[in-house]
């Protein structure tokens, strides 16, 4: 069980690198067929996707930690050796 942490960051780091790559040729992408002058406005609507996605994760940790008490991940991987050993 403690190596899915390892592998779910893994997995968070290489999603990182894709969107970041991902990113990057879309702007390229735009500049070839539009020009340099639209680049930002890219910048701009990419930005805000990431608060629209951002903001229903931040409502439920929200939710969660003023209705229960969110243990953290050493708590939680305490609980899990205590039930194996």
């Amino acid at each position: 069980m403690p190596r899915s942490l390892e592998f779910g960051n893994s997995l968070g780091t290489s999603f990182g690198n894709i969107e970041v790559t991902l990113g990057a040729n879309f702007s390229v992408w735009i500049i070839i067929t539009k020009g340099v002058s639209y680049n930002p406005w890219v910048g701009i609507v990419f930005g805000v996707l990431t608060f629209v996605m951002i903001g229903p994760q931040y409502d439920a940790k929200k939710t969660l930690s003023s209705g229960t008490r969110d243990r953290s991940a050493e708590e939680k991987n305490a609980m899990i050796i205590g039930k194996l050993g």
